[in-house]
């Protein structure tokens, strides 16, 4: 059976705020293990601040994208359906 396109999306956001959740994560523990290693903690601020922004940067950027793409299939999909109305009111 083919997946509802609704389904679709929705498991593709729910893959996309896991990866971004644990990117995060993942992020935060490089940044602790970095903080606990460095000895001049004075660059650091600067540097956790541009990896966040780094990271914030690539998963607005992702989301647009995938707003768009999914928006555009929307939008197919719909076209799909209205030509296929006509046909099964003519079967009738």
């Amino acid at each position: 059976m083919k997946e509802n396109i609704m389904t679709r999306h929705f498991k593709e956001m729910t893959e996309f705020k896991s990866r971004q959740k644990n990117e995060w994560n993942q992020l935060l523990k490089t940044q602790e293990e970095t903080l606990a290693k460095e000895k001049d903690v004075a660059k650091l601020p600067r540097l956790f601040t541009e990896q966040r922004d780094a990271h914030n940067k690539k998963f607005k950027d992702e989301w647009k994208e995938i707003m768009q793409r999914q928006e555009k299939e929307l939008e197919e999909f719909k076209k799909t359906k209205q030509l296929q109305k006509p046909d099964k009111d003519r079967e009738r």
